[in-house]
């Protein structure tokens, strides 16, 4: 009886390591996280104020004869500042290096379209106008009335703060390009007197930040803001006259993000 004790004993403790080595072959491998890449890909839309500021018309110095003989001085008029609240949209690809090295940094590429903002203003201005070489000044009333179309190609860096939770505050900036369609239109005493229009890609940067909640690890909704300087646009009358209007753009956004992490 001891002996056939001692052998069933035996087997049990030979067959134990043996059936969980199988059992372990047999059971299916974990899938890798959704997440476990760090690629992201996702969409984000909102409002921006399209900021239109350090407006100006210049009206260069020319001299010309018709009859009588015309000349001017060269003169530059302020017309102020204003701010326009458009829609926007765009698209986003990134990666998070948190996935990699442990440090939570995220590196963005996006492309976002604003509509097209408009601010236009006019001041009572003084021409410095000469004919046949005696002063003859010319008071007017002047304006300027810009439509900006902005849109923004940017790379990005941004810094997660940890949190451990699933809400997680990051903070970044970007540098990229500003396409810009420019539409300037000159009004002279309630007239238009001239309109043209220009297209030109500006260097930009952006700083910003927001929240990001984690839905799981798959999905992400992020509401930000950034400010987005675009430079300077100017546009010229396009005829003999010396005459340019000019602009600095610049964009504040305020969004809400979709993010899919894969």
């Amino acid at each position: 009886m001891r002996a056939v004790l001692l052998a069933a004993l035996t087997a049990v403790a030979v067959s134990g390591p043996v059936s969980t080595a199988i059992a372990a072959d047999l059971t299916p491998a974990r899938a890798p996280s959704p997440a476990a890449t760090g690629f992201y890909a996702g969409v984000k839309v909102g409002g921006s104020g399209l900021d239109l500021s350090n407006r100006s018309i210049n009206y260069g110095a020319f001299e010309y004869t018709e009859g009588d003989h015309f000349s001017g001085d060269d003169q530059s008029w302020d017309m102020g500042s204003g701010t326009d609240t458009v829609f926007g949209g765009g698209v986003l690809l990134g990666y998070n290096f948190n996935r990699l090295t442990g440090f939570p940094v995220r590196l963005e590429f996006d492309y976002y379209a604003r509509g097209r903002g408009e601010v236009n203003r006019a001041y009572d201005v003084v021409y410095n106008i000469s004919t046949n070489g005696v002063p003859t000044p010319e008071a007017a009333n002047l304006g300027q009335h810009d439509k900006i179309s902005l849109q923004t190609a940017l790379a990005s860096l941004y810094f997660d703060i940890p949190t451990g939770g699933v809400l997680t505050p990051f903070v970044g900036g970007g540098i990229g390009a500003a396409f810009i369609d420019h539409t300037v239109i000159g009004i002279e005493n309630g007239t238009d007197t001239f309109s043209n229009s220009r297209s030109s890609t500006n260097f930009a940067w952006s700083l910003g930040g927001g929240l990001a909640w984690a839905i799981n690890e798959r999905l992400t909704v992020d509401l930000s803001y950034r400010y987005v300087n675009a430079g300077t646009s100017t546009v010229a009358k396009g005829n003999w006259e010396p005459l340019t209007a000019t602009t600095d753009i610049a964009s504040q956004d305020v969004t809400i993000g979709l993010r899919a992490n894969f």
